[in-house]
């Protein structure tokens, strides 16, 4: 598997269990994976990126955050399970979402397809969210051509 093909499949797999709590640091604030200057959290696993990513250098990132999620109260020793609020499932939920409403907002109904939205380059993309408080629709993002994208997950933009 190839540096970049684990980084996908990382990716991936925290996108779709992001619905999963997440461990937080002091305050409710975020667990910082990647800062060298602090000894790393025992829920981390930071995702080094290699030099010549296509898509990361040109923002300067060179690690990914990676934290696992919180876990379930098993009382006994095991494998750690993990806790869902959104739905008991591991289903279509993370691409439609856990409601109806959100379900038919997210499609065309026109042959089964999703919206989308064209970036200026010709790419499909998720629908661009209008959600004026998801956290990263701000003018000056936006000026950048950076945008928040609806789904069925609430961390899709994350």
């Amino acid at each position: 598997m190839t540096d970049r093909n684990l980084v996908l499949l990382l990716s991936l797999l925290g996108a779709n269990f992001a619905i999963f709590v997440l461990l937080s640091g002091p305050n409710g604030t975020a667990l910082s994976c990647c800062e060298p200057s602090q000894p790393p959290h025992p829920e981390c696993f930071p995702v080094p990126l290699g030099a010549g990513d296509p898509y990361f250098d040109e923002y300067n990132v060179t690690c990914m955050e990676f934290v696992r999620s919180a876990p379930a109260p098993t009382c006994s020793l095991g494998p750690r399970q993990q806790m869902n609020q959104a739905t008991s499932f591991i289903d279509g939920s993370v691409v439609y979402g856990p409601t109806q409403s959100l379900a038919d907002d997210l499609r065309e109904f026109k042959g089964g397809r999703l919206r989308m939205s064209i970036s200026p380059d010709g790419r499909e993309l998720l629908p661009v969210s209008d959600d004026p408080n998801d956290g990263c629709n701000r003018e000056e993002m936006n000026a950048r051509g950076r945008y928040c994208f609806t789904s069925g997950q609430a961390a899709v933009s994350l």
